[in-house]
């Protein structure tokens, strides 16, 4: 009976470490679709560093949005952000331009190319926060930013059979 005790309060104790790990440090993403080539693949699945822009506390809605131990991103990190939604859905990218910035868009209209000139800062959100523009996907405010990418943990291949499509080039990876 001792024994048994132990063993579950072992377990309860692992999955409450694993649930603080999952909701305060770490998050794990998979990459679905070839969008972020070469940097990432589809199966790829990706460590989001959750204090490297300092720890999310609020999300605006409950209580107010704000960050401890607050970090700026930086030009070329690999971006881990929440959809304007709130439907849960993360999205990876790279951020290409900072607060400040000048961003120049290509734009194609009839097949006439014009260029349209873009401050980062001059969106809705962004009188009151800073905003980031994340290369293929446009301008995000600070308070949908969850964290960088830092680790690629392992890559398995969509559609393999159970225990295969592991790539051994795509183990324990930087980003």
């Amino acid at each position: 009976m001792r024994g048994t005790l132990r063993f579950i309060l072992a377990l309860t104790v692992a999955l409450a470490v694993m649930l603080l790990v999952r909701a305060l440090a770490l998050q794990l993403c998979s990459i679905d679709g070839d969008a972020l080539q070469p940097y990432l693949l589809s199966g790829d699945r990706v460590v989001v560093n959750r204090w490297s822009y300092g720890l999310r506390t609020g999300d605006g809605r409950l209580f107010p949005y704000g960050r401890l131990a607050r970090q700026p991103v930086r030009r070329g990190d690999m971006v881990a952000f929440e959809t304007e939604q709130g439907d849960g859905k993360l999205l990876l990218g790279r951020c290409t331009a900072l607060p400040g910035d000048t961003v120049v868009v290509e734009a194609s209209l009839l097949g006439d190319s014009t260029d349209l000139t873009l401050t980062v800062p001059a969106v809705s959100n962004c009188d009151r926060e800073d905003c980031y523009y994340i290369d293929g996907i446009g301008i995000v405010p600070e308070h949908l930013i969850i964290g960088r990418a830092t680790m690629i943990l392992y890559n398995r291949r969509p559609g393999a059979a159970p225990l295969r499509g592991y790539r051994r080039d795509r183990l324990l990876l930087g980003i």
